[in-house]
């Protein structure tokens, strides 16, 4: 299903003000309506801020995330910060020095196409 923006649509749920507390025991500090949908891993101590979205998503140790923020499929390593309104809402290759599209889909007109693109760390002859 695809939401009214164009993304996929998931079901998420909002963190009750009953499971808040349950939660700081455990070193996750998030305020109630934060959405969630799984799978989620969580590494604790985090603090998530207001008005975040988070779903298919690991976040480590000492990260924080700050408000309005929706992170869909992310990864965040420990001590990460994450600002306001950061939206990561795409799966992107990993095994590049880079995410961006132009090493792998066609996105601009044939004069400004890069040539092949070799695979990180590979020799050139």
């Amino acid at each position: 299903m695809v939401a009214a923006n164009g993304h996929a649509k998931t079901n998420l749920i909002a963190v009750s003000s009953e499971s808040v507390r349950e939660l700081e025991l455990k070193g996750i500090t998030m305020p109630a309506g934060t959405e969630l949908g799984f799978p989620l891993v969580f590494e604790p101590p985090i603090r998530i801020w207001p008005k975040v979205c988070l779903n298919d998503a690991s976040i480590g140790s000492y990260s924080t995330i700050s408000p309005g923020t929706r992170l869909h499929s992310t990864i965040l390593g420990r001590f990460c910060s994450i600002g306001d309104n950061v939206q990561i809402l795409a799966n992107h290759p990993t095994d590049r020095l880079t995410s961006s599209g132009v090493t792998y889909m066609d996105m601009f007109r044939d004069e400004f196409k890069l040539g092949p693109v070799q695979p990180f760390g590979a020799q050139n002859n």
